[in-house]
C-alpha cells in the first residue's frame, strides 16, 4: 500500500473537514464547537474512510456509514438539536459524495479508464481511487467555501428554524443522496463507455442544482413565514400599547370616584370646540349640603352622595 496517496488524500480531507466546521458555525447559527472537536472529527472520519476502504466495503455502504458518523459527530461537536444535526449531516455528506462522484467521473474520462478503476477495492492492482478521492475532497471543500460566501445572511439558520422548510430540504436531500448512492453502482461495472461517465458526471451536477433550487425555495418560504410572524407580533404589540395608552388617557381624563370627565379634559374639550367655531353650552351643578353629609356620616357617605348625583 502506497503511503503518499493516502497522505495527500488526508490533507485534502482535512481541508474539507475544516470547511465543514467553518460553514456550520457561520451559517447554521450553532454555538462554537467543543475544544478539539474539529481534529477529533477529522481523525475519526478519515480513519473510518481508510478502514472501510481496506475492508473493501461497497461504496454505497461506505457513504451511508459516513453520513451516520457525521450525524453523531455534528450533534456532539456543536451540541445542536438532533433534527438540525440530521439535516447538516445529510447536506455535508451529499456535498462530499457529489464532489467525489464528479471527480471520479472526470478522472475516468481524462484517464480513459472504466469507473471500476475507482472502486473501493484498493487492493486491486491498478486501482486509482486515491487520485479522484483527493480531488473530490478538494472540490467539496471549495463548494463549502463558496456556499459560506454566498450564504452570508443567516439563510441556513432561517431554513433550520422553520419546520416545513427544514422537512422539505431534508426530503430533497434524502432523494438526492439516494440517487447519488445508486450512481455508485456504476463503479462496479467494467464498462469503459463515455456515455456512462458523462451520465455520472451529469448526476452530480443535477443533484447540486436541484438541491440549490430546493434550498432557495425553502429559504424564501421560511423568510416569508418569519416576516409574517414578526408582523403579527408587531401588530399585537402595537395593539397592546394602544390599549394601554387608551387606559392611561382614560385615567387622566376621568375622575376615579364618579367616572365623570376631569376639569382638565373639560377645558381641553372646550378649547377644541371653540377653536373649531362650534357652539356649546356650559352648565354648573351645585351639590346641596355636601359638607353636612360629610360631617354627619363621614366621607364614605359623602362619596356615595357624589356618585349618586353623578349617576
Amino acid at each position: 500500500m502506497r503511503v503518499a496517496p493516502f497522505a495527500i488524500s488526508a490533507v485534502c480531507y482535512f481541508l474539507f473537514n475544516a470547511a465543514m466546521f467553518a460553514g456550520l458555525e457561520a451559517q447554521a447559527g450553532f454555538a462554537a464547537p467543543r475544544r478539539g472537536a474539529e481534529i477529533a472529527v477529522f481523525a475519526g472520519n478519515y480513519l473510518a474512510f481508510a478502514a472501510l476502504s481496506m475492508l473493501q466495503f461497497n461504496l454505497v455502504a461506505n457513504w451511508l456509514v459516513i453520513c451516520v458518523l457525521f450525524l453523531f459527530e455534528i450533534k456532539w461537536a456543536f451540541r445542536c438539536p438532533w433534527r438540525a444535526s440530521l439535516l447538516c449531516a445529510l447536506l455535508v455528506s451529499l456535498v462530499g459524495l457529489g464532489a467525489n462522484e464528479f471527480a471520479r467521473s472526470l478522472c475516468a474520462i481524462a484517464f480513459d479508464v472504466p469507473q471500476s478503476a475507482f472502486s473501493n477495492d484498493i487492493g486491486e492492482e491498478g486501482n486509482l481511487k486515491t487520485v479522484p478521492v483527493a480531488l473530490g475532497f478538494l472540490l467539496g471543500a471549495l463548494l463549502l467555501c463558496v456556499q459560506r460566501r454566498v450564504l452570508r445572511h443567516g439563510e441556513t439558520a432561517v431554513v433550520y428554524g422553520n419546520d416545513r422548510s427544514r422537512r422539505f430540504v431534508l426530503a430533497m436531500g434524502v432523494l438526492g443522496y439516494l440517487y447519488l448512492c445508486s450512481i455508485l453502482l456504476l463503479y462496479y461495472v467494467d464498462v469503459n463507455a463515455l456515455v456512462v461517465k458523462v451520465w455520472a458526471l451529469k448526476a452530480s451536477v443535477s443533484v447540486f442544482a436541484s438541491l440549490s433550487l430546493a434550498f432557495y425555495y425553502a429559504y424564501r418560504t421560511a423568510a416569508v413565514i418569519r416576516r409574517s410572524e414578526e408582523r403579527r407580533l408587531l401588530e399585537r404589540e402595537v395593539a397592546e400599547r394602544e390599549h394601554e395608552g387608551d387606559k392611561l388617557q382614560d385615567i387622566v381624563r376621568r375622575d376615579e370616584l364618579t367616572g365623570c370627565c376631569s376639569r382638565r379634559f373639560a377645558e381641553a374639550r372646550i378649547d377644541e370646540l371653540l377653536g373649531r367655531g362650534r357652539p356649546l353650552s356650559l352648565a354648573f351643578v351645585d351639590v346641596n349640603d355636601l359638607k353636612g353629609v360629610n360631617d354627619a356620616g363621614g366621607h364614605e357617605d359623602g362619596d356615595r352622595y357624589l356618585t349618586c348625583v353623578a349617576a
